[in-house]
């Protein structure tokens, strides 16, 4: 059994679970890491105490999608699952299998690298001038 505290205003309320919005009790033991699903309901575990029996969870924004598509060309690596977008995506290698933190998901991943350059005016060409003849 796991009581559950939304902590979506984590952690503007403090560190006292009492001050967040009890959501209920589950039959569950919650893991940070994966999406627990109650009733339909989708949370994001992002406080575990299991030695006092308590999780801190976020109702997810949109549910988790089991059959997504691919995406492709994104400025950092976005889970497929549930939209967690990685902000630190640049520290990782160019390609890579890993787990989502957010829903537990497994996504592999390619960095696509573009070379792309800017062009900046320095001096203009000098023109030979000149004018239409008149044919005699």
């Amino acid at each position: 059994m796991t009581t559950l505290y939304d902590i979506t205003n984590w952690p503007k309320l403090g560190f006292n679970k009492t001050e967040y919005p009890l959501i209920g009790t589950v039959d569950a033991a919650p893991q940070i890491g994966r999406v627990l699903d109650v009733a339909g309901q989708q949370f994001e575990v992002g406080v575990l105490n299991p030695k006092e029996g308590y999780a801190g969870v976020r109702p997810l924004a949109t549910k988790l999608n089991t059959s997504p598509e691919l995406r492709e060309l994104e400025a950092n690596i976005i889970c497929p699952y549930c939209g967690n977008i990685d902000r630190d995506s640049f520290e990782r290698s160019d390609e890579d299998t890993t787990e989502c933190m957010r829903c537990g998901g497994i996504i592999h991943y390619q960095r696509i690298v573009t070379i792309e350059y800017t062009t900046v005016p320095v001096k203009p060409p000098k023109l030979i001038r000149a004018h239409w003849v008149k044919d005699t």
